[in-house]
């Protein structure tokens, strides 16, 4: 709808003055903050025009903010498999690490035990087994019992059993079972990282007793690493799993970097946001924390809009004017979201369904208002 509207510029703050009686509003709408009433007199030099909140489908670009976060499956706790003190730490939070480099040394007495009824149960494992064997070949001629026989049998078998499980107790603290001998018997272990990645926090220091059960290290794998975002309701309809965005860091501004949508919350935050998860690609430079700022394209997105020259700023808060009979505007706040072309997206464009608004002029009616105010 477009009507034609003559406005003074030069008496928009004389809003009383010359009124016949019907021309007056009410006493509410005369003390009304939002309100303006304009004088006959007031809207004889310049035009403005009047339309309606429309839909309109509008390319956007829906911007998003979040951190660098690691899923649950690429943060890796290291642990001993047996207690002891640390010795030696070879890394410091945030360094990057390569897979098999020692981390930290402990030490601890019972590294040495281990190796020593290892090297003892082989000794006793040779002598049980000839015994085995001898006793085996007398038994089948008859010249031993046969409970002697089973007897031998079963310490051989024990002590085989025995072997085998102190072999694997070695392997868990990094000792190969072939290396250990009498001359080389020592007493520390190498903590060693399981892949290439980045320390995300370390939890002992220098001469801590930890337990078998105590994290040392918490450590990140890169390729784990995804951009948590938060989106807000309004723009979740638009999000699609496998979108593809741009982020930057605010370590690096300029920089921009590609990653695409992996997953979409469900449910709805008490700030009136969802989680979106995407997975960086190609970015080798993020650390668990970081903030990003993330640009999503839309394309051919339905929105409630106005002409731009609808929608005026004043304290940090968008308003647009209605028009009201008896040369009445009242002026109303609404929430702004995309610009596009010459339009803009209104949030809650429900206030506004149905209402003749201004559009040219709408910004000389905000300067009446605010000096009606100050009167």
């Amino acid at each position: 709808m477009k009507n034609t509207i003559i406005i003074s510029l030069l008496c928009l703050s004389l809003v009383a003055c010359n009124k016949t009686p019907e021309e007056k509003v009410t006493e509410s709408e005369k003390t009304a903050e939002d309100i303006i009433q304009l004088s006959e007199e007031q809207m004889k030099t310049t035009e403005f025009y009047t339309t309606e909140i429309q839909s309109q489908s509008i390319e956007a670009t829906i911007k998003l903010n979040g951190k660098v976060a690691a899923s649950p499956s690429d943060v890796v706790s290291v642990t001993s498999a047996l207690g002891g003190y640390v010795k030696k730490i070879n890394v410091l939070p945030g360094a990057n690490f390569s897979k098999g480099q020692v981390l930290a040394v402990l030490e601890d007495n019972q590294f040495i035990q281990l190796q020593q009824d290892y090297l003892t149960t082989q000794v006793q494992l040779k002598a049980a087994e000839l015994n085995y064997e001898r006793q085996r070949e007398l038994n089948q001629s008859k010249a031993v019992s046969d409970k002697i026989y089973q007897q031998a049998e079963a310490e051989f078998k024990t002590l085989k059993v025995n072997q085998r499980a102190l072999e694997q107790k070695l392997r868990l603290i990094h000792i190969d079972p072939k290396t250990v001998n009498t001359e080389n018997i020592r007493s520390t272990i190498q903590i060693y990282a399981p892949f290439s990645g980045t320390v995300n926090e370390i939890l002992v220091n220098t001469g801590k007793y930890v337990s078998p059960s105590e994290t040392l290290f918490e450590l990140v794998n890169p390729s784990g690493l995804l951009l948590s975002i938060k989106a807000f309701e309004k723009d979740l309809s638009t999000l699609k799993i496998g979108q593809e965005l741009s982020f930057t860091t605010n370590d690096n501004p300029t920089l921009n970097s590609k990653a695409r949508i992996i997953s979409i919350g469900k449910t709805i935050n008490e700030d009136g946001s969802a989680d979106v998860l995407a997975k960086p690609l190609g970015n080798s430079n993020l650390i668990v924390g970081m903030y990003v700022n993330a640009e999503i394209e839309v394309a051919n997105k339905q929105a409630q809009v106005l002409p731009e020259e609808s929608v005026v700023m004043f304290e940090n808060k968008w308003y647009a004017f209605e028009q009201l009979p008896n040369r009445t505007f009242k002026m109303q706040e609404i929430k702004t979201g995309t610009k596009h072309n010459t339009f803009v997206e209104v949030l809650n464009s429900e206030i506004l369904q149905g209402k003749t608004l201004v559009s040219k002029g709408a910004y000389t009616l905000l300067m009446g208002l605010k000096n009606k105010a100050e009167e």
